[in-house]
């Protein structure tokens, strides 16, 4: 048996009590804290002892030195800190003595300021994350796009969370305590991780975007139709597609599934008095597939174009 081991977890700000009775719990069953991390907490088997553990979260220590000799002076035993200001203590456990034995205290009161500080940072990023998430859901009813719906889900989580997160460092005694609900945080960080990987790649995967063609071509019937550029569609969802320049001629556009043969729309161009024309089409759903833009019933001239889909 591994006298070493690694527990994967994660804790917010405002539910860092939690930890530490789930370092006790650790400690009550053999395991003690050797380093404690921001998603994982590595443990060493040690039977013969069992601690009380607490958190003390300073970011302004002027000499660590000193500031680990205090607590030593109350009893306390330092583990180690994180980069963003997180110290693990211990102390060890003794049955006969009260609850208060095991309570941390800073001269820098470092409890009230975390949650002044995360309250704040809270407060914030819900404003952020509101206004954000707004112009989101703007942009997703105007031009959906699976992608952007994603990322709307993804702000919503991390909205409520900053919420919550907000309302709990306005009532100490809620930021004091186990709850329930804090056990949903590391689905909830891994939810997030998962749907903005998702909405990245769905972000590769979709068009190039704008591509720019200027060339002149003679006279091209309607039953000559010319393959003038070519999409890949790599997964299912709404696209648009436009197209802006200048055209000699009259010109139909059609849109092909060139594997299934299925027309997605058909369109006659007329440019204006200087030659410029556009095309703005909202199309459905595009399935996977290779597509391609023809263009025929031209009387002949230059085109210079630049075709987006997105």
């Amino acid at each position: 048996m591994k006298d070493t081991k690694r527990v994967f977890g994660c804790y917010a700000a405002w539910d860092f009590n939690r930890e530490v009775d789930d370092l006790n719990r650790m400690s009550e069953q053999g395991w003690q804290l050797k380093k404690g991390g921001l998603f994982s907490n590595l443990f060493k088997l040690n039977k013969d002892v069992r601690y009380r553990y607490q958190l003390d979260f300073n970011t302004h220590i002027d000499e660590m030195g000193r500031y680990i000799e205090t607590f030593h002076e109350q009893g306390w035993e330092y583990v180690n800190s994180t980069f963003n200001g997180w110290h693990y203590f211990r102390k060890i456990y003794d049955p006969s003595l009260p609850a208060e034995e095991y309570e941390i205290y800073c001269d820098n009161q470092s409890l009230t300021e975390m949650q002044g500080k995360w309250k704040r940072v809270a407060t914030g990023m819900s404003v952020v994350l509101g206004l954000f998430f707004i112009l989101m859901v703007i942009f997703d009813i105007r031009a959906f796009r699976i992608p952007t719906t994603i990322l709307c889900g993804v702000l919503l989580l991390e909205l409520i969370m900053f919420i919550r997160g907000s309302i709990v460092m306005r009532d100490p005694q809620r930021a004091n305590i186990s709850s329930r609900s804090g056990k949903k945080i590391t689905p909830l960080i891994v939810i997030l991780f998962a749907g903005i990987i998702l909405t990245m790649f769905g972000i590769t995967l979709r068009p190039d975007g704008m591509t720019s063609r200027a060339e002149s071509y003679g006279a091209v019937g309607s039953g000559d139709a010319v393959d003038f550029y070519g999409i890949e569609i790599k997964y299912p969802d709404f696209y648009h597609f436009e197209i802006n320049g200048k055209l000699g001629s009259d010109a139909i556009f059609t849109l092909k599934n060139k594997d299934s043969g299925k027309v997605i729309f058909t369109e006659r161009v007329t440019p204006d008095a200087s030659g410029k024309v556009h095309l703005k089409k909202h199309m459905n759903f595009l399935t996977p597939g290779d597509y391609s833009i023809f263009f025929s019933d031209f009387a002949g001239g230059p085109l210079d174009l630049d075709f987006n889909i997105d």
